[in-house]
């Protein structure tokens, strides 16, 4: 393959998906890491994308995003790491929410030491894993429209649902942070259900990895700065997060 055919694959990939890693593509045309660096290189200086630690992402606005069972497995030992971290805020007797997401189930996986929990989720995937997990807890499912793509559940009657709880802590995935654009996501109810879940929450947890800071998605949810605390992993620059901390947001990267 021709690098220059190589370069427009790279392009329409994260016209698709928004970001790429260079492993992934490392490991996907079968060439060193140097190789694919230098073809990012290379676009971004066509201002093609915008390099990031360990990738790129696009410098348009991101209108898919990866289906769940996709995103599960992309960067694990982070959002496994940024699991753990979030489990430590969890206390017994707690009543809690745990949003839909990939990020979000691996902390499911780290309440089996919790005692009298009660857990709120709109995630099938969610309220299994809990279960698995923790069988003392008491789960509620928010119902509605079941979004085969993301398995969360959103729309009316997820959200008329939502005003009937209110809880001391919610952890939201996020697919997207930009420090001027704020949280944002592809699915406008997606959006309008997680606005919904901040509302209901005393205290608002973020749970992030590094592949999605910079991005940006068409439907807004938050400012950066309403999220109480962000967990992320140890691969976000320096400047980022001294910036979100700036705007009076606990950031925890490292266990």
């Amino acid at each position: 393959m021709l690098s220059e055919e190589r370069r427009e694959i790279i392009s329409e990939l994260l016209k698709e998906f928004g970001s790429v890693s260079i492993k992934d593509l490392s490991l996907k045309f079968g060439l060193s890491v140097a190789t694919i660096r230098r073809d990012l290189d290379m676009l971004a200086g066509k201002k093609l994308l915008k390099r990031t630690f360990g990738g790129a992402i696009s410098q348009k606005i991101i209108k898919r995003e990866l289906n769940f069972e996709t995103k599960k497995d992309v960067n694990i030992e982070q959002k496994k790491m940024i699991a753990l971290i979030a489990s430590k805020y969890v206390e017994d007797g707690d009543t809690i929410f745990i949003e839909s997401g990939s990020t979000c189930i691996q902390l499911c996986f780290n309440l089996s030491n919790k005692n009298k929990l009660t857990i709120i989720t709109n995630s099938p995937d969610i309220a299994i894993a809990a279960n698995m997990a923790n069988k003392e807890s008491t789960i509620f499912l928010t119902g509605g429209l079941f979004k085969s793509d993301t398995h969360s559940l959103t729309g009316h009657l997820a959200d008329e649902n939502l005003k009937y709880f209110n809880f001391e802590k919610a952890f939201i995935g996020i697919t997207a942070i930009d420090l001027k654009e704020g949280i944002t996501t592809v699915d406008y109810q997606e959006a309008y259900t997680k606005k919904t879940i901040i509302d209901s929450a005393q205290k608002v947890i973020g749970l992030v990895d590094n592949s999605k800071f910079g991005k940006i998605c068409l439907n807004s949810v938050c400012p950066v700065s309403s999220l109480d605390i962000l967990i992320t992993d140890d691969k976000v620059s320096f400047d980022a997060i001294e910036k979100i901390r700036q705007m009076g947001v606990i950031v925890i990267n490292k266990i």
